[in-house]
């Protein structure tokens, strides 16, 4: 999702670019409470109607779109002919003002990069992170490609200097029995990747030379069913969502935040962690896939965290008295509670909550997907952290 904010002709353009199922939905949101439709798109490129927009990066005259396979089997009836898509990356050049006009930078490859199953590794492009700014020299686009479709995946870098043709550089391959990196929820520091690694903890990368991906140091948590999904760096200090003794619902798991030390990249130590309370916590039966939670994010100067606890809303932490120890300091309530929160955005003004995808009842998309728009006043006295 994002949030887009840049001068036309002597005005300002407000647009909300977010996923829809397979598609871009842009909105124009000058005027919050009335959004309006500018685009609707599906960008994906395969017939497969189980690939699914997943994230959508704003940088500079670009957006990033990036898409995965949402299944956990093996597709059947793939023709040699047309090889199932399982991961796939779009780059959008978004330089006019009219969305409609928005289209792939032309070049050999205009803009994509897709992963098959045929591949050795096949990668899906559920998470992601982006370093440095689409069509300047550097840029990289940091994927964690967990393996799905019984295939193997792991994590790679994408060089998005060259906006029409995204380049694979380096990448570490998970293989069973083999290799433990798997990858799922990643940051990047300009220097190291951080990834999150479920029930192995977590994994260094050092991507100094982005072609020869090196794993510095890994690091597992306290028990052996602890669950490590997204993660945030700030200087020497690494914030994990973590969901203690269980993944994949909150009648035997208990989600938090982690903090790790990271001062010397290749030891990472183990500092703390701050547990929800149980009522604060989903019910079992509400939404199960948020757990260990998806997204982890700063706000209020990096005094703070929030992670996104499913049909509960956000767990709001204090990191500004000790970032050696993330203080709960409750839940952040708004008046009408999605069940999924795992994509948001937020600007100045505006702060915007994703409703989906999730998983409710052990039902999928039994709910259309939706988003809620909020003034970003409302928040900070409702989170009454400052």
């Amino acid at each position: 999702m994002a949030l887009i904010t840049r001068p036309i002709n002597g005005s300002q353009q407000d647009l909300l670019c977010v996923g829809g199922g397979r598609e871009l939905h842009v909105y124009d949101i000058e005027d919050p409470s009335n959004p309006v439709q500018l685009l609707k798109k599906d960008y994906s490129g395969d017939s497969n109607q189980v690939n699914d927009l997943f994230e959508v990066i704003h940088s500079g005259d670009y957006l990033i779109l990036t898409g995965s396979y949402q299944g956990g089997d093996t597709p059947e009836s793939t023709p040699e002919t047309s090889p199932f898509q399982v991961g796939w990356v779009q780059v959008l050049d978004i330089s006019d003002e009219d969305p409609n006009q928005w289209a792939p930078p032309q070049g050999e490859n205009q803009g994509r990069w897709t992963s098959y199953l045929k591949d050795e590794h096949s990668y899906t492009c559920s998470d992601v992170a982006l370093d440095g700014e689409v069509g300047k020299e550097g840029c990289l686009l940091h994927v964690s490609g967990n393996f799905r479709a019984t295939t193997l995946g792991g994590n790679f870098i994408l060089d998005l200097s060259d906006p029409a043709n995204p380049r694979k550089r380096g990448e570490i391959h998970y293989q069973k029995g083999e290799s433990n990196y798997h990858g799922h929820g990643v940051c990047a520091d300009g220097r190291y990747e951080y990834h999150g690694n479920y029930y192995r903890g977590i994994y260094l990368v050092d991507y100094q030379n982005p072609d020869k991906l090196k794993v510095v140091s890994e690091l597992k948590y306290p028990l052996p069913k602890d669950t490590v999904r997204q993660l945030a760096v700030n200087g020497n200090f690494l914030y994990t969502t973590v969901t203690v003794a269980g993944r994949q619902n909150y009648e035997t798991g208990n989600p938090g935040v982690a903090v790790i030390d990271v001062s010397d990249r290749t030891s990472p130590k183990f500092l703390s962690q701050t547990i929800v309370p149980r009522g604060d916590m989903p019910a079992s039966e509400d939404v199960s896939h948020d757990s260990p939670p998806h997204k982890i994010d700063f706000f209020n100067g990096r005094k703070n965290l929030l992670i996104n606890l499913g049909s509960k809303g956000f767990a709001i932490f204090d990191i500004g008295k000790d970032p050696e120890k993330a203080i709960y300091l409750g839940l952040a309530e708004i008046d009408e509670m999605p069940q999924g929160t795992r994509p948001m955005v937020w600007n100045e003004s505006l702060w915007v909550i994703g409703d989906g995808p999730h998983f409710l009842n052990g039902s999928r998309d039994n709910r259309k997907p939706c988003v809620y728009l909020y003034r970003w006043e409302m928040r900070r006295i409702n989170l009454a952290v400052e």
